[in-house]
């Protein structure tokens, strides 16, 4: 919104900046102080939509009004207030919107608060990254979208010609999509359609895992097959008495372990959950004498199926502790000359500190309970 203001200090609206609208001030000519307020807006209708989006610059908030759905949008370029996306620290959707699309607000890496409406039905991978967000305002319906780290996506031909990419005839695809469709259906997996996302010999569920970064990776893939079996000659007498082509599935139970290890590492920062960490208990003896000693509990928890390491070198128990807090070890073991008297263990976690000292049974009770339940501390 630009209106006399820009006469009376010869600013073009293209290259309005924050500096020139600094400037103004309440001793400029008459009319100054309202055009100022307006300065501090840009508003604007979402191109295809009935939607609405507006920018207020003195809380660095884009606000979503209006009824429908925010499309998709492939690069963050693309979206209206694309050329604001770096000052954006707070976002609004209206109760009359739909979806929020993918790439949306990705961009903003200054945002920090996101409060969605009532009658929100959607929000798309990649809308925001999560991981920056320190307030989010969520109708209940749509906290689990919010939370959820897994989405389904079955990947289906597209609508062009199937000839130019896709192998077999489109009746044959419609027959596998159909299958592939029910079978979702009746497992009640809610899923999301990507058209045109399908391998070239059939259609494929795809697991999608959000990363740290709020984007989406492929974890798991599931494709049913229904032309490689006719090119080897697989065939099987169904129970009409007629031969015919089995469909094949080709699953993946882990994509690519180099991938899912790189998910994990993101994901905990290399803090890994007890069942998940590659050393769950790591003791350290104060002293020589304590060696024996942190060698039998080793033994004890090894026998209860725990990864233990025992740090044994002539160091200061202090440089210990802090080389295996770095090391992201889940719990630590301090054992001492009192530890040894009392038949007890010193237990600290990494990020709950120190536990005080404890009976081992104690100790293992617990951890057991955490390795089986999968608790993430």
């Amino acid at each position: 919104r630009f209106g006399p203001v820009n006469a009376v200090k010869g600013i073009s609206a293209p290259d309005m900046t924050r500096t020139a609208l600094a400037e103004l001030t309440d001793s400029d000519e008459a009319g100054i102080a309202e055009e100022k307020a307006t300065l501090f807006a840009y508003f604007g209708r979402i191109p295809g939509t009935n939607l609405e989006w507006d920018w207020d610059w003195a809380n660095n908030r884009i606000s979503v009004t209006g009824s429908g759905d925010i499309p998709d949008y492939s690069n963050y370029s693309q979206t209206p207030w694309s050329s604001l996306i770096s000052d954006v620290e707070e976002v609004f959707i209206g109760s009359g919107v739909g979806t929020v699309g993918r790439n949306c607000f990705i961009a903003a890496n200054k945002l920090k608060r996101v409060v969605v409406s009532e009658g929100v039905t959607s929000i798309r991978w990649g809308a925001f990254d999560a991981t920056i967000l320190s307030e989010v305002y969520l109708p209940a319906s749509l906290r689990s979208v919010h939370d959820h780290v897994f989405v389904y996506l079955f990947s289906s031909s597209a609508s062009r010609p199937l000839t130019v990419y896709y192998a077999g005839t489109e009746e044959e695809w419609n027959t596998v999509q159909d299958m592939m469709g029910r079978i979702l259906d009746h497992l009640e997996v809610p899923y999301e359609i990507g058209v045109g996302e399908a391998a070239f010999y059939g259609p494929k569920l795809d697991i999608q895992i959000k990363n740290v970064y709020g984007k989406e990776d492929t974890l798991i893939t599931i494709q049913i097959d229904g032309m490689i079996a006719e090119k080897f000659g697989m065939e099987y007498v169904d129970k009409d008495g007629k031969k015919k082509n089995p469909y094949i599935i080709h699953r993946t139970s882990i994509g690519c372990y180099e991938r899912t290890l790189a998910l994990l590492i993101e994901k905990y920062a290399g803090a890994f959950p007890m069942w998940l960490a590659p050393t769950q208990v790591k003791i350290l003896p104060i002293a020589d004498r304590h060696v024996d000693y942190a060698y039998g509990i080793k033994k004890a928890l090894e026998a209860e199926g725990m990864r233990v390491e025992i740090d044994d070198r002539s160091e200061k128990i202090g440089y210990k502790i802090r080389e295996a807090q770095l090391q992201k070890v889940p719990y630590m073991f301090v054992v001492g000359d009192k530890d040894i008297e009392n038949n007890a263990v010193s237990v600290r976690h990494r990020k709950e500190g120190d536990l005080g000292s404890m009976p081992l049974a104690r100790f293992i009770e617990a951890a057991k309970k955490e390795i089986d339940t999968k608790e993430i501390k």
